[in-house]
């Protein structure tokens, strides 16, 4: 019988510090959700600073390029030349040295 009752005192001990462990982990777990929370608050702030930003931008871009999101290919247009010019090779030189109206192409 004193057996039994050790082992019962055993396992009480065993489930009361099992009791104050996980209290501990819930208490840990319950500051870092905390934690989270307001991590997560103030980055969805700054997403929304951004978007605004953004949305701001977008707004005083000239009208020509309209809604980047709609057209893409607007951008593209006032970015690419609509003409390519070759640059003068080697003999460009010897044809202004010997034009007869240098000053002309």
């Amino acid at each position: 019988m004193l057996e039994d009752l050790d082992t019962l005192a055993r396992k009480v001990r065993e489930l009361a510090e099992m009791a104050q462990s996980l209290r501990t982990e819930n208490q840990q777990l319950r500051a870092q959700l905390a934690a989270a929370s307001t991590e997560l608050e103030t980055l969805r702030g700054r997403v929304e600073q951004a978007t605004q930003r953004l949305d701001a931008m977008l707004e005083r871009l000239p009208a020509q390029l309209g809604r980047l999101d709609e057209n893409p290919e607007v951008l593209l247009q006032t970015i690419l030349a609509d003409e390519v010019i070759e640059s003068p090779g080697p003999d460009f030189l010897v044809q202004r040295l010997f034009s007869p109206h240098p000053l002309r192409r």
